[in-house]
């Protein structure tokens, strides 16, 4: 019964589970950071990188960033992975702009303006309104291919997969 659960258990005081809370928060918050810097600075350098492999894992790290950031509640949370993110999109669209000839850096600005104005336009009609819960699947299913495609990218940029191909023959 509901009394014998609570049978020869000693209760917890709140203030001590609301203590507990806040140093969990802080950790949390340090561990965010600390990844957000560390995740932040590998982006500059696939972003300066040459090529096409370290563009291809800096847009995929990029996407699993902010698909990471649907399910974190706090807003320093967030921000800890959504800044280092945009900032690396920024930079990779700053670098691909600057290496581009005339007409790539016009392409280019074109379809940055194009995304931004789909951005906006869905910031301004999304809030208010409930979102699907296939949408939120769609999100979750797109965050694990991103994250699996992540294995073949990096093992592509480290060249392990031509290595691997050669060891056979």
């Amino acid at each position: 019964t509901a009394d014998e659960l609570q049978e020869d258990l000693d209760p917890i005081p709140g203030q001590h589970v609301l203590e507990q809370t806040r140093w969990a928060d802080r950790y949390m918050t340090a561990l965010h950071c600390g990844v957000g810097v560390v995740l932040g600075a590998g982006l500059v350098v696939l972003a300066l990188a040459p090529g096409w492999p370290a563009h291809v894992v800096a847009i995929d790290a990029i996407l699993l960033m902010l698909l990471q950031s649907r399910v974190l509640v706090a807003a320093r949370h967030r921000l800890a992975t959504i800044v280092p993110a945009i900032g690396g999109a920024a930079l990779l669209a700053a670098v691909a702009g600057l290496r581009a000839p005339d007409r790539g850096w016009l392409l280019l600005m074109a379809s940055l303006l194009l995304a931004t104005g789909l951005i906006l336009a869905a910031g301004r009609s999304l809030p208010g309104r409930k979102m699907l819960p296939h949408w939120g699947r769609a999100g979750d299913i797109l965050q694990t291919v991103a994250a699996v495609a992540l294995i073949p990218a990096a093992l592509w940029l480290t060249d392990l997969l031509h290595v691997a191909r050669t060891v056979r023959g």
